[in-house]
């Protein structure tokens, strides 16, 4: 599938990004809003199927081809790292939903995510970038904790990645400024609904407050 055929898309609706942190159990134990998209990361697929699932870490690797995929089968969109599908297991992958992913270390927010996408140290970035580019106009966040990096909704989730980001908190909270900016500077809006976050970047708001 080729970046084009997505661009604003959805312009005007909202969306929902689950974060894999603890909370999000609490979230799964809800109704989902109707007609509301969502977009989901990495182990995911251990509590849910997201509309849109993103996976730039090439780390994944070992558990893309045999886990997620077939659980990810209700998924419209695969966005998937360029470096996470080369050689190796994922080299003969075909699926028609797969947009690559070229990520890149210039920090900025992407409103060409076709051109590259910075990771910020954090999926959620990249899942934001994709999202503006989408045309959401507002994003809600859950899942996003934000504090205890060792822990996720799942016992089983893969075993990556916390010590690197904890080492980069203050970088990846820089790169949500960024989004916080460019959302509102477009009329957008990010709400942070993740139940005691430690996450100040974006307002935050109770989801019982949320008319869906």
């Amino acid at each position: 599938m080729k970046w084009s055929t997505l661009a604003y898309g959805r312009r005007g609706d909202t969306c929902i990004i689950m974060g894999n942190g603890p909370s999000l159990c609490e979230w799964l134990s809800r109704p989902s809003p109707r007609f509301v998209e969502t977009f989901g990361s990495n182990g995911i697929y251990l509590g849910t199927t997201p509309d849109y699932y993103v996976c730039v870490d090439p780390v994944m690797r070992p558990y893309i081809k045999d886990a997620a995929l077939p659980l990810l089968g209700a998924s419209k969109v695969l966005f998937l790292g360029r470096e996470l599908l080369k050689g190796g297991l994922l080299a003969d992958i075909s699926d028609p939903r797969i947009v690559k992913v070229e990520t890149v270390q210039r920090p900025h927010f992407s409103i060409a995510p076709e051109l590259g996408v910075y990771e910020g140290y954090t999926v959620t970035y990249v899942m934001l970038q994709i999202a503006y580019w989408l045309g959401f106009e507002r994003a809600y966040l859950v899942g996003v904790d934000w504090h205890d990096m060792d822990q996720h909704f799942s016992i089983d989730y893969p075993k990556f990645g916390a010590t690197y980001l904890k080492s980069n908190m203050s970088v990846a909270e820089d790169a949500f400024r960024m989004a916080k900016y460019e959302w509102e500077n477009d009329g957008r809006s990010i709400t942070n609904l993740t139940p005691g976050t430690a996450l100040d970047v974006f307002k935050k708001a109770d989801v019982e407050d949320i008319r869906w």
